[in-house]
């Protein structure tokens, strides 16, 4: 049995778009992690907000698009994916894999200016639309993992995911950021928290870049990226139809 494990293991750690997928979100995890622990604190010292009024700001917006976001970002990807068979895997990993890496991108790009503008309605506002965003990524994520990897090796795969997240996001976020808030500002460590999310962008891109590598139509794939022909095509649910791929065992994505 172990051996058995232990090879399923070697199998996932092989895996180029499991391993990016995986660090990617613990980066994400990271950033939001260090916003739920001083998010208060940062509104309280930045907005010179009462303990009350910063515990309300913070958890309004943090409930509200907590809840919604995972289910739109579901319902999202549900939708790009309609038209595209079950059987072809690869090409259901590319969609899945380039929205996410678009909705991890936008997310840092429009907090950190809001939080630089010392303006406590564009910082709110910028923080719901990353919140929307970036939480809209996690049931995509759990998507490509279900898609991406064989049934027998799904439950290791989803403890090695969500471990990850655990041990690079969720653990070192607090102290790190707390420290970085002591030796400077509590802005600074906040934009340094978001910053983090560059990371989210460049393993999601390697993820997404490795989803091509079953066809090798890599190029093809960085054409259609910010295409707008290729998104108007996927959100009209007429992908397949307008770009048609390869049949792609889930093997044959690693």
């Amino acid at each position: 049995a172990a051996t058995k494990v232990a090879g399923e293991l070697w199998e996932l750690l092989r895996n180029k778009m499991f391993v990016c997928l995986c660090l990617g979100s613990a980066a994400q995890q990271f950033s939001f992690n260090g916003l739920s622990y001083w998010g208060v604190q940062y509104l309280q010292d930045d907005f010179n907000l009462s303990d009350q009024d910063a515990a309300f700001y913070a958890g309004s917006v943090a409930g509200v698009f907590g809840l919604i976001s995972p289910l739109l970002g579901g319902l999202f990807l549900d939708h790009l994916l309609r038209a595209v068979p079950k059987v072809n895997t690869a090409r259901r990993l590319q969609i899945s894999m380039k929205w996410i890496f678009l909705f991890g991108t936008v997310s840092y790009v429009i907090i950190i200016p809001c939080i630089l503008s010392g303006q406590l309605w564009l910082f709110l506002l910028g923080l719901a639309i990353s919140m929307l965003t970036f939480i809209a990524d996690i049931p995509m994520q759990f998507v490509v993992i279900f898609e991406a990897i064989d049934k027998d090796n799904q439950g290791l795969a989803v403890t090695i995911f969500t471990t990850t997240q655990y041990l690079l996001g969720h653990l070192p976020a607090p102290t790190i950021i707390g420290a970085i808030a002591d030796a400077t500002t509590i802005k600074f460590a906040f934009v340094f928290s978001f910053m983090w999310s560059i990371f989210c962008t460049i393993f999601w891109f390697g993820s997404w870049t490795y989803t091509y590598s079953a066809n090798g139509s890599f190029t093809e794939g960085l054409k259609g990226l910010f295409s707008f022909r290729s998104m108007s095509s996927e959100l009209l649910s007429t992908d397949f139809i307008e770009n048609p791929s390869c049949v792609s065992s889930k093997s044959s994505i690693n």
